[in-house]
């Protein structure tokens, strides 16, 4: 990867002089500003005459370098054909010296001829490499002044146009016969445009931006038109195009770049022309996207180069154990439990290391410092093997210092070596043995995944040596480097503290941040795309980290970036067909499926549900209008994305006596917008009056019983992070519980007993009680507004069971009134279609009068108890009396069954055939 520099030095256009300027009039068109010191120049006549000039200077010389290269290989050939002569004669210094053969004197002026060429061909590269020469200058540009300027020894101008590639070049002389072609008098950023639209790069470019070519092309056609016309002559160039040439400049040199590419002429229109801006801000693309693409496309380049670099450098690297100095041995011992992975890297097998470069720096300074070894310590996920395959492509490259050079990366595999010991100390020999072979061959760096699985594993039941100090103790004689590798957890369980963890420097693998995941995703795509046939867009890539990073908390980037590429890569191909674009809609979709949440595009029908949500709700529930309304709106802000991604999706607090509807709203919200009631996660907090029931709710600690499992809580938003969470009765939960939920309510996260962070953020947390039920009770019978009993509440009754900091976490408190005659009539219809529902899949048919429901609520009305004893009565009066009219056979397929007062059963016989 390419570095930017630490501080970027000043980059300024010069004012264009006026054309007063006595004897300077040269420098007009020509001078574009000075840059760290160097004075920046366009020399390059870009006139029709002139370009056919310069290509006709360039055939010229580049004939005369083949001819001179010519010479000097015929002259080379000569010489040797006079040396073997000699060597036929009899072979002597003398005999050369006095020789006057033809042939001798060609060859010595072809060696003149070579050191020149290689003198002219070096002395070009050096010129043209553009960061080599923006080196502090000899002295700096106090001033301003246009003579001072001109002042700057000439070893401190650089010309512009000479480090442009040649693809570049081409384009700026294009867009001059453009601009000419349509007589406009000045050539403009956007006649550049017009014509690198057309190079494949940047085609690329807005291909994976999902910008249409068609759409791109008429709008600059359009812009094109407008512009003023002439007569036919050569057009100048304009300052704005002078700017562009500066800025890229500018983008080849923050790139490290030797050259200037057409992406740094490409990125510069953007930035300077501004019909350039004008059209991408119509195609709604972002400067920044622009330039995250051309990085993107920019490193798919180096990552070729460098592919090409290791295998080409790979050809020398021996085939077999033996190293280069013919001093190894052969390992048949070590091969049975092995795998070479400088071989498979050879071959082009393991996957390539991106933007892991610290870390290989770590181990080269661990091994080189006299280290034992090293082990990589990180989450699963992370890269710890991808850090392997890139060690192991550079040994194959001899890209790596010497204490490496020369050698093979063997991984040992623990399966293996366990596999079918059992007779006691079979285990520990086999290791003795493959110790003896790597130290005897000398050419052998040891991998071993996991070593952890070392610690405790022997074939004396637990006497003597287990495997790893077998290990350990070769490790202190240092006969040989290990690389190993674990995890955190097992790593401070069982290596830290033990004889390996003095012998092994630890080298951290952190989790990868967005950018460079994105970076990895981007030098991935090419692999995935090949394989599937499909192109991603760059919004799917960002889409990829985005959802991966919200959603998929169980695993770790950038391995769960990938993964997600690979399925999302396979969709497409078999839902879309071959040669498709990969949308941000397509990640969408996958992660949807896989998190069980909606996170697509809202569509027409998902919207009309949004916001008929209330509606819906009061199908189920009656009343309560401020607390269902409250939870509406909080599932449309959610679903908008228009909340505080940090936080749970709504945190709320429901109030009020037994039987008005808490829970059912709860339920009610579960099966509306969760689609199921079994989304909902419910807890009983009578359950947790006891401080040590935490360990229910997040996992008992490590080495306690069941201490590898995870919490009640914990594991079931783990599993389904989609969901609403019910803390019923919360006041009886005890204190140090609820500050537990102190962090869930403002950060949205938990962190179970093994150490894992849960998140929340997906989650409507909604929290009952019934603290407070006597006073509600009696402040709704004086006709008191809810909102001063909440008010007093919160004062009052809830300050004897929560803390402050605990209520002021909730977005919202909502008091449920007790229950009305009215609002039980309605309820007690609910609870009888339910019946009905039940019975309408055995073909029966409920119906009840009026009189027979005012019955039940008269009979089920208790205003302490809410909709309960309703619930009650309907299944001891209706249940059970259809229950004894199913099983008698008075009731039947077809029937009609008519609740009537007094619990009468009336059933109205279909007619049978």
């Amino acid at each position: 990867m390419t570095e930017t520099p630490d501080k970027i030095p000043p980059l300024q256009l010069y004012p264009w002089p006026d054309s007063t300027s006595e004897g300077k009039g040269w420098a007009k068109n020509r001078l574009l500003g000075w840059f760290n010191g160097k004075v920046l120049y366009w020399e390059r006549d870009v006139d029709e005459l002139s370009i056919w000039a310069t290509k006709l200077r360039y055939f010229s010389r580049m004939t005369w370098l083949t001819m001179l290269g010519l010479f000097g290989v015929y002259g080379l050939l000569l010489g040797a054909w006079q040396l073997f002569d000699i060597i036929d004669i009899g072979f002597s210094i003398k005999a050369i010296w006095e020789a006057r053969e033809p042939r001798l004197l060609f060859f010595w002026a072809s060696v003149i001829v070579d050191l020149y060429l290689y003198y002219a061909v070096k002395s070009e590269a050096q010129k043209k490499r553009l960061i080599r020469r923006v080196k502090p200058a000899s002295q700096q540009l106090l001033k301003t002044d246009f003579e001072e300027i001109l002042k700057v020894p000439r070893k401190e101008w650089i010309e512009i146009s000479q480090y442009l590639t040649a693809e570049s070049l081409q384009l700026v002389e294009q867009s001059v016969n453009a601009s000419s072609t349509l007589k406009h008098q000045l050539v403009e950023p956007i006649h550049l445009m017009e014509v690198i639209a057309k190079h494949k790069n940047v085609r690329l470019v807005f291909a994976r931006l999902g910008v249409s070519p068609k759409l791109l092309s008429e709008m600059i056609d359009r812009s094109l038109k407008i512009k003023v016309q002439g007569y036919r002559v050569t057009p100048a160039l304009s300052q704005s195009y002078h700017q562009l040439l500066l800025g890229a400049f500018e983008e080849a040199y923050l790139r490290r770049s030797e050259n200037i590419e057409v992406t740094d002429l490409f990125i510069a229109i953007m930035k300077t022309g501004k019909t350039a801006q004008a059209i991408l801000y119509d195609l709604d693309v972002e400067i920044d996207e622009l330039r995250n693409v051309v990085t993107w496309i920019n490193i798919q380049t180096i990552l070729r180069k460098r592919f090409r670099r290791y295998r080409s450098k790979a050809r020398f690297k021996p085939k077999g154990n033996m190293n280069r100095s013919m001093t190894a041995v052969a390992t048949p011992f070590l091969d049975r439990f092995s795998s070479d992975l400088t071989q498979l890297a050879k071959a082009g097998m393991m996957t390539f290391c991106v933007n892991r470069e610290a870390e290989l720096e770590s181990i080269y300074r661990a091994v080189e410092s006299d280290s034992n070894g090293v082990v990589l310590v990180g989450n699963p996920g992370v890269g710890r093997k991808t850090i392997i395959a890139g060690l192991a492509e550079r040994m194959v490259s001899e890209d790596v210092p010497p204490v490496f050079r020369d050698k093979r990366l063997v991984s040992l595999s623990m399966s293996a070596l366990i596999a079918g010991a059992k007779a006691p100390g079979a285990l520990e020999e086999r290791l003795l043995n493959i110790v003896a072979e790597v130290m005897r061959s000398g050419n052998i760096v040891l991998f071993i995944e996991d070593i952890h699985n070392m610690i405790g594993i022997n074939t004396e039941r637990g006497e003597g040596l287990d495997l790893s100090e077998v290990l350990d103790e070769f490790l202190k004689k240092r006969s040989f480097i290990v690389i190993a590798s674990s995890n955190p957890l097992d790593y401070r369980r069982y290596v830290e503290n033990g004889s390996l963890g003095e012998s092994l420097h630890r080298i951290p693998v952190s989790e990868m941040d967005e950018n460079q995941t994105t970076l990895v995703l981007e030098a991935k795509s090419s692999e995935i795309e090949f394989q599937q046939d499909v192109y991603f867009s760059y919004e799917s890539i960002a889409a990829m980290v985005k959802y991966a990073k919200r959603y998929m908390h169980e695993r770790f980037f950038p391995e769960k970036a990938i993964q997600l590429m690979e399925e999302v890569g396979a969709f497409v191909r078999r839902t879309h067909g071959k040669k498709q674009i990969v949308t941000a809609e397509d990640v969408a979709q996958i992660v949807s499926v896989k998190v069980k949440m909606p996170i697509t595009k809202i569509s027409e029908k998902e919207g009309a549900k949004l916001m008929n949500l209330e509606t819906r709700i009061h199908e189920r529930l009656v009343g309560q209008s401020e607390a269902v309304k409250m939870v509406s709106e909080a599932l449309r802000r959610a679903r908008a994305e228009l909340r505080d991604l940090k936080r749970p999706i709504a945190n709320l607090m429901f109030l009020g006596p037994t039987g008005v509807g808490k829970t059912e709203l709860s339920k009610t919200v579960a099966e509306v917008y969760f689609g199921s009631e079994e989304a909902m996660i419910r807890i009983d907090m009578s359950e947790y009056q006891e401080q040590k029931s935490i360990d229910r709710l997040i996992g008992a600690p490590p080495g306690m019983t069941r201490g590898d499992e995870g919490g009640y809580l914990t594991e079931a938003v783990r599993r389904t992070p989609f969901s609403l969470l019910l803390l019923d009765e919360i006041e009886k939960a005890h204190p140090d519980i609820l500050n537990l939920f102190l962090q869930v309510m403002d950060d949205g996260r938990l962190t179970d007993s093994l150490g894992r962070t849960i998140d929340f953020t997906n989650v409507v947390l909604i929290a009952t009680s019934n603290a407070g039920t006597p006073l509600i009770q009696k402040r709704v019978r004086e006709k008191v507004p809810i909102k001063k009993i909440r008010d007093e509440l919160i004062n009052t009754e809830l300050a004897k069971h929560f803390r402050p900091e605990f209520l002021n976490r909730f977005d919202g408190i909502m008091v449920f009134k007790p229950l009305e005659p009215k609002e039980l009539f309605e309820i007690a219809e609910l609870l009888l279609n339910k019946v009905a529902r039940r019975l309408d899949s055995k073909g029966i048919v409920l119906k009840a009068t009026h009189e027979a429901v005012e019955e039940l609520v008269q009979e089920g009305y208790d205003p302490a108890f809410g909709a309960r004893p309703l619930r009650r009565v309907i299944q001891n009066k209706v249940d059970n009396a259809l229950a004894n009219y199913l099983l008698t056979g008075k009731l039947t397929r077809r029937d009609v069954a008519i609740l009537e007062p007094g619990g009468v059963i009336r059933v109205e016989k279909a007619e049978r055939l």
